[in-house]
């Protein structure tokens, strides 16, 4: 296996810091000359690479959301597929830096209308699991095409980033349980239409 070019190690290094700053002293934190400093690489090579400041910070979020990886659930049970999907959205927003790069990213996407893309690739890939799970659902007639799967992954997600980022209630089993719950109550396919 051969080591990345050295670019890319410089990179990495740089991201990373700008995650950490981000993540343990927020948004105004991340500067080039404290990522330079924080990364131990050359401030010239920060600036060579990220002359303006919004693109060094957008970059961090990215790296800090494309980190989120896991694997999608193939055990052919919709609802089981569906309830580990759930359990490894609470673990990310519960364990790792994404809930405090999503608070960060909330907040200054409100004011800074050039943040508004970085939101929606943020929001994109963190619900491509249960997006795929949902859309498999429908394509296989469990689950009806309306609403469509990425309203669906909204229904799911909603709540979880509701209580961790607003109301801070637990992301208990009971209450994961409960909203998938009520989602495939509604949603099932063999469920007559309410009209």
């Amino acid at each position: 296996m051969t080591a990345p070019p050295p670019a890319d190690l410089l990179r990495a290094a740089a991201l990373q810091a700008a995650v950490t700053l981000l993540t343990e002293e927020g948004w105004d934190a991340v500067t080039q000359a404290r990522v330079a400093v924080a990364s131990g690489v050359g401030r010239a090579t920060i600036y060579r690479r990220w002359p303006d400041r919004r693109k060094l910070v957008g970059d961090a979020v990215l790296t800090a959301n494309l980190a989120v990886r896991h694997k999608m659930a193939h055990s052919g049970d919709l609802r089981s597929d569906l309830i580990a999907e759930l359990r490894n959205i609470r673990g990310e927003l519960l364990e790792g830096h994404l809930v405090a790069v999503l608070a960060a990213l909330i907040d200054r996407a409100e004011w800074e209308a050039d943040l508004l893309e970085i939101k929606r690739a943020v929001s994109r890939h963190s619900a491509r699991v249960i997006h795929a799970l949902l859309s498999r659902g429908i394509e296989r007639g469990q689950l009806r095409p309306q609403p469509s799967a990425s309203e669906s992954a909204a229904l799911l997600m909603g709540p979880l980033l509701y209580r961790r980022l607003v109301s801070v209630e637990r992301l208990s089993d009971e209450f994961l349980d409960g909203v998938l719950d009520s989602y495939l109550g509604a949603a099932a396919a063999d469920r007559p239409s309410v009209r």
